[in-house]
């Protein structure tokens, strides 16, 4: 035989990464200004839906765990970010 025709079939593993990025401006009180950003890799994400929510309420949250801790995103009934949530502190986002 071919050593074309013993071809050996692989299965090819695809591995995915999510991470977690945090900007943070910090403004000093000597005038400094520092621009931070921080990764955080994913562990495990959840996505629940509260069925009763109106279009523009909170009707989506992704929770997403990593090391660090768990961060929560929460969405509109159209999938716009309106509130991220990290260590008991919540932000709205902008132009919600």
């Amino acid at each position: 035989m071919d050593e074309e025709e013993e071809e050996v079939k692989k299965k090819i593993k695809i591995v995915k990464e999510y991470f977690v990025s945090v900007r943070s401006i910090l403004h000093y009180n000597d005038g400094t200004v520092e621009d931070k950003v921080t990764e955080y890799p994913i562990v495990k994400s959840d996505w629940r839906e509260d069925e009763e929510a109106s279009v523009n309420a909170e009707k989506y949250q992704i929770a997403l765990q990593t090391k660090k801790g768990e961060f929560y995103l929460y969405l509109t009934g159209k999938n716009k970010v309106s509130t991220f949530e990290v260590d008991g502190e919540s932000y709205l986002m902008r132009g919600f």
